[in-house]
């Protein structure tokens, strides 16, 4: 029989192995559904009504006799510069796609680390989505 010592009387629980692997496609598999399920539409909704700054800082003579776009208050007047800008290079719709899936993923990767945070696993967390 060994003698009691401290090192014989500490336990180490054991934790399961990270697999960043199966992380990352389970993140994935999250992506693709929400995408699914709500899909991608530039230019609709409420896109209408920001995009208009843009558009009218991008061509000065479109819109300018529009009391809207020239009369009121404009309160996303950074969003208006930026969408001025990629009006202007022409790159409008393939960076606010850029920027809608980046935005998928962080949610989807807050998502899985709030499952894991409380307890849940992958499979949790893909049934949650």
């Amino acid at each position: 029989m060994l003698p009691r010592t401290e090192e014989t009387l500490t336990i180490h629980p054991v934790r399961p192995r990270k697999d960043s692997w199966s992380d990352a496609l389970s993140i994935c598999i999250g992506c693709v559904l929400m995408l699914c399920v709500y899909g991608y539409q530039f230019g609709r909704s409420n896109h209408g009504v920001y995009l208009l700054d843009g558009m009218h800082k991008a061509d000065p003579t479109l819109f300018s006799n529009d009391w809207f776009t020239t009369g009121t208050f404009q309160y996303h007047a950074i969003f208006g510069w930026v969408t001025a800008t990629l009006f202007k290079l022409n790159l409008i719709q393939p960076a606010f796609l850029i920027g809608y899936l980046g935005i998928v993923f962080l949610m989807q990767l807050g998502w899985f680390k709030l499952v894991m945070q409380l307890g849940g696993d992958r499979r949790t967390y893909l049934v949650a989505v």
